[in-house]
């Protein structure tokens, strides 16, 4: 994961093998989901602190071959109190293909619940 703090964006590769097949030939949208939840906590978290996840919604555009690299960014839209607001989108490197996008509600955490972490 790359981060960017003073956009407050990360950005992922992700190259999905073969145990992470769905439909013959392609990713499951399970896994996919799970990339992206965890990119969006994931620049919440880098960018704020605390964090947890209260509502994920994805929309499937494209399905995803095996092998293939893609690019898992997110960015942090908004903060209303100790609600974020914070979207993604996986896509293509050279970006002429969407697989998914995908908006998150993350409830921010005070610090000292993660200071284990």
């Amino acid at each position: 994961m790359f981060c960017n703090l003073s956009e407050k964006r990360v950005v992922c590769l992700f190259q999905p093998g073969p145990y992470l097949e769905g439909p013959p030939g392609f990713v499951h949208g399970g896994s996919v989901a799970t990339v992206l939840d965890n990119n969006l906590i994931g620049c919440a978290f880098m960018t704020v602190g605390g964090a947890l996840m209260a509502n994920l919604n994805i929309t499937f555009k494209n399905p995803i071959p095996l092998g293939s690299v893609v690019l898992v960014e997110s960015k942090v839209e908004r903060v209303e109190g100790k609600k974020m607001f914070t979207s993604g989108l996986v896509r293509s490197p050279d970006g002429e293909t969407i697989y998914a996008k995908a908006t998150a509600l993350v409830i921010l955490m005070e610090s000292k619940k993660f200071s284990h972490l």
